[in-house]
């Protein structure tokens, strides 16, 4: 799967200071994704093939699960990007 990221509130420059590892196992992870997709059940498009999310982040958990130090279900501070850097 062809991945393109961009940064969100100069998160690059926290990933680059402090998780660069994680985020070359990410992109591993995300770029050996299959395509999920599900049959649409809206009205007049029934059946059709479209974008599935539960069946996208379910495959990423799953496979960073099987990664060593990775762990799901984790609660997040409430805090912002800026009271980490």
């Amino acid at each position: 799967m062809l991945l393109q990221a961009t940064d969100f509130n100069r998160a690059d420059a926290l990933i680059d200071s402090t998780f660069q590892q994680e985020w070359k196992t990410l992109k591993r992870v995300l770029g050996k994704m299959p395509l999920h997709l599900k049959a649409s059940d809206q009205h007049g498009i029934q059946g059709t093939p479209i974008f599935d999310p539960v069946g996208t982040n379910e495959y990423i958990k799953a496979a960073l699960r099987k990664l060593r130090g990775w762990r799901d279900n984790i609660s997040l501070p409430n805090t912002t990007f800026w009271e980490l850097t």
